[in-house]
């Protein structure tokens, strides 16, 4: 590593409460330490009671800018890590800990231990290319203390708590409730897919809560972004909630049908979960739908459903006149010609009916998530009646194009208008 390159240095500093080295005085300390912006003063050590929290508030943190980096010349490094070298000793021998130091191909290892050999504290530096400049180095600072540490501990032991606590979770069916959305009402076994549980984390009043621990999520009005979440036993809090996609197993009293569908965000009004949750309610819950909704009786119920509804619209007098006005001489059909006229109307209709904007559904069947019901019929169905209208004299009727009519009908309508 040549002298040019651009450094870093990383100060990773622990706590520590003294060192069996003999202790410095002024006399001992260079001139080059006691110029340097990370000179640690008696006064400092003292006012520090031993601890590196403190330390790290009166020294480091307070030399430094920018969570703890400075930029120095590449001429200051040797006098920078002296400065935090003769620091970290005087303060460790200050407090009668044992010092020592090892020198690494980038920089220097502090170590300080107590009178019984436990680690009181560590400080790293490291040296690395921050391509800031050639003539400058980075300097950063990272503080811990045993207090710290243990902290650290303590919350990876309550991260792996949790983790294995949502892998339990999504093994289980459960919490199920009522879902209120602008469209109708549901009612859930489960917020996620047919293969896993969604375990969803909320925050409330600064503590965590998962789905099971919550009576019920409430939007405070019409499309707010405020919600009211409350938890069991808790008093309710008002917060914004900006909620992806929900995902619910829905479980359909009325056809008996047993689905995942997502739902957008904005069309929930409440979700309440059930007070008594069922003990039979948390078990591995089945792995696929009790209805395959692409199944030909179910497409072709859907499908004899809108023409009905394609006839109905057809039959009425005011569709009857409106084709006559922009149908073929039979007045039966509208027949895709070369008009631009005609062609707009085309294109108006394959895009509403593209499948992007219709078939929103998940392709992999293991997790089908559906939007609506209606929704995924239509999507097969219009891809039926497209392959139909690819054909240059295909015709749009109720009974062989029964979407395309009724949406052929609403935008002559809007093209009247």
């Amino acid at each position: 590593m040549t002298l040019y390159r651009t450094l870093g240095m990383l100060l990773v500093i622990a706590s520590a409460t003294g060192c069996s080295t003999n202790p410095k005085t002024n006399n001992d300390i260079s001139p080059s330490v006691k110029n340097s912006g990370l000179y640690l003063s008696e006064e400092t050590i003292k006012k520090s009671n031993g601890s590196m929290e403190i330390l790290d508030s009166i020294w480091l943190t307070l030399t430094t800018n920018d969570h703890r980096k400075l930029l120095i010349s590449n001429e200051e490094i040797t006098m920078t890590q002296d400065a935090v070298r003769d620091g970290l000793q005087r303060f460790c021998s200050y407090y009668n800990n044992s010092y020592n130091e090892t020198k690494t191909e980038f920089g220097w290892n502090l170590e300080c231990k107590d009178r019984k050999s436990n680690l009181a504290g560590t400080v790293t530096i490291v040296r690395y290319n921050t391509n800031i400049s050639p003539y400058k180095v980075s300097m950063e600072f990272e503080v811990n203390s045993p207090e710290r540490i243990a902290r650290k501990l303590e919350q990876e032991k309550l991260s792996e708590l949790k983790k294995q606590r949502q892998t339990i979770q999504k093994g289980l069916n459960g919490p199920r409730g009522t879902l209120y959305t602008t469209d109708g009402t549901y009612r859930f076994i489960r917020i996620g897919t047919m293969t896993e549980t969604d375990v969803r984390s909320y925050y409330i009043n600064d503590k965590e809560y998962l789905s099971e621990d919550l009576e019920y999520i409430s939007r405070v009005a019409p499309k707010s972004s405020d919600f009211e979440f409350k938890a069991k036993g808790k008093p309710a809090s008002k917060q914004t909630w900006y909620s992806p996609v929900e995902k619910f197993v829905i479980n359909d009293k009325k056809t008996g049908y047993i689905y995942a569908r997502a739902f957008n965000p904005a069309d929930i009004i409440k979700i309440e979960f059930d007070s008594n949750q069922p003990e039979k309610d948390y078990k591995i819950y089945p792995t696929s739908s009790n209805v395959d909704f692409l199944s030909e009786d179910l497409l072709e119920k859907y499908r004899n459903k809108m023409i009905n509804e394609a006839t109905i619209l057809a039959n009425k007098k005011e569709t009857k006149n409106l084709l006559n006005a922009f149908s073929t001489p039979d007045g039966n059909s509208i027949v895709f010609g070369d008009s631009s006229e005609r062609r707009m109307f085309r294109d108006d209709i394959r895009y509403t009916f593209s499948p992007v904007n219709l078939c929103r559904i998940y392709p992999s069947a293991e997790v089908q998530v559906i939007i609506s019901l209606e929704d995924t019929w239509a999507c097969r169905e219009i891809q039926r009646e497209r392959n139909i209208l690819e054909r240059n004299d295909a015709r749009i009727t109720p009974e062989i194009l029964p979407l395309y009519f009724i949406h052929l009908v609403k935008t002559l309508q809007r093209r009247v208008k």
